[in-house]
């Protein structure tokens, strides 16, 4: 009946009397009343009140146990968060999502974007090193490993860390037969200069030339 009334006083264009016979419905049997909660999100998302969606689903979280609903759930209040210039906290629900499903996609990759977009650098690296560490595939793990490279020694002046990471892309994929070796080498070839680094550096570098017989770059 809250439910059906609700209904009518939406139609009349009532919407708190409408938002309050909704909420009734929906606190009636909260597991059970998923119509009512899209019933009041959709009112809150038309009146613009992104902090009431925010507590709408903040306290659906207490009854949503199942992984795919909570995790579903998780990404809706990020992405709202975020939406109301609140990307911090939109980064700490991410976090609760990855105690969900800790390689969950969709996850990781607003994660990267959050952390770009605030400059959080070392977050960033965290983040790619344990994708790095996830991988299945080796591609997959050097495709990390040279993002994680570039932001240790770009973002955070961490030259010997970037290295290790590049010396592990290299290990991972043949230096020369695939595009992210190559790349990995080019990358050490551009850190030459660095006088601290370069008996480290050719000590790495000399054994893949001389894999792939590149004599001019021996000498």
């Amino acid at each position: 009946i809250a439910y059906r009334t609700g209904e009518l006083f939406e139609a009349a264009g009532d919407v708190e009397r409408a938002l309050n016979f909704y909420r009734r419905a929906y606190d009636y049997s909260r597991v059970d009343e998923q119509r009512s909660f899209v019933a009041i999100d959709r009112l809150l998302l038309a009146g613009e009140r992104s902090a009431d969606r925010i507590a709408l689903y903040r306290d659906s979280l207490d009854y949503r146990q199942d992984p795919s609903e909570r995790l579903q759930t998780l990404h809706a209040l990020a992405a709202i968060q975020d939406e109301a210039g609140d990307a911090d906290s939109a980064i700490d629900t991410l976090k609760s999502a990855l105690d969900v499903e800790e390689s969950d996609k969709h996850t990781l990759d607003t994660l990267d974007a959050l952390y770009t977009r605030r400059e959080r650098w070392r977050d960033l690296a965290d983040l790619q090193r344990r994708r790095a560490e996830q991988a299945a595939l080796p591609e997959e793990e050097a495709k990390w490993r040279l993002s994680l490279a570039n932001i240790l020694d770009v973002k955070l002046t961490d030259t010997l860390g970037a290295i290790e990471e590049l010396e592990a892309v290299t290990n991972s994929v043949a230096p020369y037969q695939s595009d992210l070796g190559q790349r990995a080498v080019a990358a050490l070839e551009a850190m030459l200069g660095r006088v601290d680094y370069r008996p480290k550096l050719v000590e790495l570098l000399k054994p893949i030339y001389e894999n792939a017989d590149d004599w001019n770059k021996l000498v």
